[in-house]
């Protein structure tokens, strides 16, 4: 039997950092999380799920790409919280197509998991670390410059692949040899 120890911190928000995830939809959010982990055989050490963005702490099979889980993750709890807020919802619920991980050791697990479990304190007293929470300012919804997409780390969206750049002629430092004559059959016959 195959054995691996790999962690995750995965950190997801809102559209537009929108406080969108309130009610029952902490729960909803959680329960369809550990539900989709479960399918892909992912071991989930912690959850926190605040208005405008998700923490996750998990263990994922190397069979697994991270950005696999993460989208098959966010597709259903949206869906779920599309359905539980109805028809009459002034707009659909979505996530950012971007996400953020880390990955970390065993040794720190206790940690991370103290940090995703403690976050309504950590929010409420600003007590956060710039490396774990999404960015205050979303990015705006166009796209980045040239390049930039093909290396950013997480995306559940399609990544653009970079533009190749135009070859440019080299001038050629060694100018060509001259081609050999041809001889003639009247001037191979003469030098015999």
């Amino acid at each position: 039997m195959p054995r691996w120890r790999l962690f995750y911190h995965v950190v997801w928000a809102t559209r537009g950092r929108r406080p969108a995830i309130d009610g029952e939809g902490p729960r909803t959010v959680e329960r369809s999380i550990r539900a989709t982990c479960h399918a892909y055989r992912a071991i989930v050490h912690a959850v926190g799920v605040m208005p405008d963005h998700v923490h996750l702490a998990v263990s994922i099979p190397p069979s697994v790409a991270v950005s696999t889980l993460v989208g098959r993750i966010k597709g259903p709890s949206s869906h779920l919280l599309n359905h539980q807020s109805g028809p009459d919802a002034p707009e659909p619920f979505a996530w950012q197509a971007e996400y953020g991980v880390l990955s970390f050791g065993e040794r720190n697990l206790p940690d991370v998991v103290a940090y995703i479990e403690n976050q309504e304190t950590r929010h409420a007293a600003n007590h956060l670390s710039d490396a774990l929470e999404p960015p205050a300012d979303p990015p705006s919804q166009a796209q980045p410059p040239e390049g930039l997409r093909e290396f950013s780390a997480g995306s559940s969206a399609p990544r653009t692949p970079p533009r190749r750049p135009t070859p440019r002629p080299t001038p050629n430092p060694i100018p060509p040899a001259p081609s050999p004559a041809i001889a003639t059959t009247a001037e191979r016959a003469g030098s015999l």
